[in-house]
C-alpha cells in the first residue's frame, strides 16, 4: 500500500522485525492491526485468537484479514491494485499483512502501542510524515587518490671475485702469481711457472 501496489520485500527492507513476526508468528500482527482498524472495539488478544483459529485449523484466515485490509485502503484512498483484497490475502497472506502493520506505521499509527495510545492519530490522520530534508555546505576535502610515488630502482650488484687467501691455492699452483714476501723463494726444479718452464741451469753445476 503505501503509495503503491503490493511489493512483498518491501516490509523487510523497511522493518525486518515486522518482516520476521509475520512470517513466524503472524497472529501477533494481526491481532494489533485488528484492534487499531476496529478502533479498540476488539482486542489484540482476541483477534489473534480468531486468526489461530481459521488459519491453522481450517486455512481460511485469509477470510479475516482480508476485510480489514480492505477497510485499511478504503480509510486512506488507496487503490485496489494489482488485485483484490482477497485474492492478495488468498496467495500472499503473510506479505498482505507485513504491509498492512507497516501501512499504518506508516501514516504514524504504530500499533505496538494500543488504539488508546494513537486513537487521537488514527481519528484525524493528515498527510504522512514527510522526510525533513537539510542543507549542509560541503567543503572540498583533500584528494581521495594521490599520486602513486615513483618506482624505486634497486641499486646494481656487483660482484667482484676477490683472490683466494694466501696460501689456499699454494704457491706455484699457477693460478696466481707468489705474493713477494721479501723472502727468498726456492723453486724446485722441474716447476712451471706461469705456464714457463723453469731453467735447470741457472742453479748452477751440480
Amino acid at each position: 500500500m503505501a503509495g503503491g501496489p503490493l511489493v512483498c520485500v518491501a516490509a523487510s527492507k523497511i522493518v525486518p522485525s515486522v518482516s520476521c513476526c509475520g512470517y513466524c508468528c503472524p497472529c501477533v500482527l494481526v491481532g494489533r492491526t485488528v484492534e487499531i482498524i476496529d478502533q479498540g472495539a476488539t482486542s489484540c488478544c482476541t483477534a489473534g485468537c480468531v486468526f489461530c483459529l481459521l488459519q491453522y485449523c481450517t486455512g481460511c484466515g485469509c477470510f479475516y484479514t482480508f476485510s480489514y485490509r480492505a477497510r485499511l485502503r478504503q480509510k486512506f484512498e488507496l487503490p485496489e491494485s494489482p488485485c483484490g483484497d482477497l485474492c492478495t490475502d488468498c496467495f500472499c497472506l503473510e506479505c498482505s499483512i507485513c504491509q498492512v502493520y507497516r501501512e499504518l506505521k506508516y501514516r504514524g499509527v504504530d500499533p505496538i502501542l494500543g488504539w488508546q495510545a494513537v486513537k487521537q492519530i488514527y481519528e484525524s490522520p493528515g498527510q504522512p510524515p514527510q522526510p525533513v530534508y537539510q542543507e549542509v555546505e560541503l567543503t572540498p576535502g583533500p584528494p581521495i587518490f594521490d599520486e602513486p610515488p615513483p618506482p624505486q630502482q634497486a641499486p646494481d650488484k656487483q660482484y667482484m671475485a676477490s683472490p683466494p687467501a694466501q696460501g689456499s691455492m699454494g704457491q706455484g699452483s699457477g693460478l696466481y702469481p707468489p705474493i713477494n714476501t721479501g723472502q727468498p723463494q726456492f723453486t724446485p726444479p722441474g716447476q712451471q711457472y706461469m705456464g714457463q718452464p723453469q731453467n735447470n741451469s741457472s742453479l748452477g753445476p751440480h
